[in-house]
């Protein structure tokens, strides 16, 4: 979800061209120049973003794919691993769509081909941003309730995926506006009397309240989910951490039951706890990767003719971290590498038999 929503009247381009992109003139040495070379010096500064985006969509491809796999196939049914299920396919989707489609924008910058294309790229962008936020939510709850009120009863897995599905239906209305105010406008391009065609407000709603009051809303979904998911986590960590108290709490009910009852009990204890540690550590990295996208996008909002006024390299570094949300998809996997222990095992065991050399046979 982007900030971008630089406009221009028709009647004043040229003031502003004359202002916009002033390190381009002297890149440009033919005397016709044209909107291609144009469009080619502007690429210029989305290399950064354009490697960043690269990395991700291969390293998440991978990463992913191999969650989906083997927790689909060697973990035991359970909402755990409905809710890395569910997070890996919204990796996917992020590498195999988002990210693509940024990377299709960032290379027509002034010469974006479809007004329809540019409406369907920005609600798939802000759909899967929104979905994913939301499924950071559902988890948030249903980890809650397993640590602070264990003994009550527990979200089942039926439950677990309506709520996954649920958070499908707020993205949906977080995100409908999107084709409505995003389309084709028209931007200076650093050269007098051209104009470029760029995927941002829609020209209709230039000058209206529209775009500020959907930009804020988006923003103010994030820092709301984003302090309530810090709240309900540091709940659980003090509910964990506090002098043993929660495994003592729990199990108890197993103290009228035989020893080895008793071990079942403590190593189920554990592994929840795990669990939702590692759920803690995916949803803290959702939110440092996401923030400075939003930090960024409310500059771009707040600043007037920013995009014009940053130099080259200031545009590398700005259009690189404004992509940061999508980190989240390639680190996700390393998370369940590093927490989950039979993961790692599943993966060693993968690996270790397709690397294994064939044995030499006897006679």
């Amino acid at each position: 979800m982007t900030g971008d929503n630089i406009t221009e009247s028709p009647g004043t381009a040229p003031a502003q061209s004359r202002q916009c992109f002033s390190w381009m003139i002297s890149t440009l040495t033919k005397p016709n120049v044209t909107l291609e070379a144009i469009n080619q010096q502007h690429t210029r500064r989305f290399y950064g973003g354009l490697a960043l985006l690269g990395f991700i969509i291969v390293a998440g491809i991978l990463g992913n794919v191999h969650v989906l796999v083997l927790y689909y196939r060697k973990f035991k049914v359970s909402n755990y691993r409905l809710f890395i299920i569910w997070l890996s396919c919204l990796g996917i989707i992020n590498c195999c769509i988002s990210a693509p489609l940024i990377i299709f924008y960032l290379v027509h910058p002034i010469t974006y081909p479809s007004e329809g294309f540019c409406k369907v790229t920005r609600f798939t962008l802000y759909f899967f941003a929104v979905a994913s936020t939301s499924a950071m939510v559902v988890i948030a709850i249903e980890r809650y309730r397993k640590i602070m009120t264990p003994h009550s009863t527990q979200i089942s897995l039926k439950m677990a995926k309506l709520m996954c599905l649920l958070s499908l239906v707020v993205a949906g209305f977080l995100s409908w506006p999107a084709p409505i105010l995003f389309g084709l406008t028209r931007v200076p391009t650093g050269v007098i009397g051209i104009e470029g065609v760029r995927c941002l407000m829609d020209d209709s709603y230039t000058n209206t309240i529209y775009m500020p009051i959907y930009h804020f809303s988006t923003l103010l979904y994030f820092v709301i989910v984003t302090i309530w998911l810090i709240v309900v986590y540091v709940c659980i960590a003090k509910k964990v951490l506090k002098s043993g108290k929660f495994k003592d709490r729990v199990s108890s009910v197993a103290l009228t039951s035989n020893s080895s009852m008793r071990g079942s009990n403590g190593s189920c204890i554990s592994k929840t706890v795990t669990k939702t540690f590692t759920f803690l550590a995916v949803t803290f990295a959702y939110i440092a990767c996401a923030t400075p996208h939003h930090v960024l996008a409310l500059l771009f909002f707040l600043t007037r003719d920013l995009d014009c006024r940053l130099s080259l390299s200031e545009a590398q570094v700005y259009y690189t971290f404004v992509w940061s949300y999508f980190l989240n998809s390639a680190i996700n996997p390393c998370i369940y590498a590093y927490r989950d222990r039979q993961f790692r095992q599943e993966l060693k065991s993968l690996y270790g038999e397709c690397c294994r050399p064939p044995r030499r046979s006897t006679r």
